[in-house]
């Protein structure tokens, strides 16, 4: 791949160019899911969704997800390979 190209890629790939692009980038931009497709794009930090919820939710979406897949699944959707590797 050139130079430039990688670097075109890179800088189109930073949270800030996607933030700009929100509303081609966003999950179901489309159909109107988002107020507006840059809140999905809010601070770029893992985990945020958690202040979101209270404490009930939280329960309520791990019993929910307890009840439709197996908990090797779980981690994996949750986690992706680092399930494996820590052991979860």
């Amino acid at each position: 791949m050139a130079d430039d190209r990688l670097l075109a890629l890179a800088a189109a790939g930073t949270f800030a160019a996607m933030k700009r692009q929100a509303q081609m980038l966003a999950p179901n931009s489309d159909v109107g899911l988002w107020r507006n497709t840059e809140d999905f794009f809010h601070h770029g930090t893992n985990g945020q969704w958690r202040e979101v919820f209270t404490d009930g939710d939280l329960r309520r979406y791990q019993d929910r997800v307890a009840e439709l897949a197996s908990a090797d699944l779980a981690a994996w959707a949750h986690d992706g390979w680092l399930s494996a590797a820590i052991g979860t």
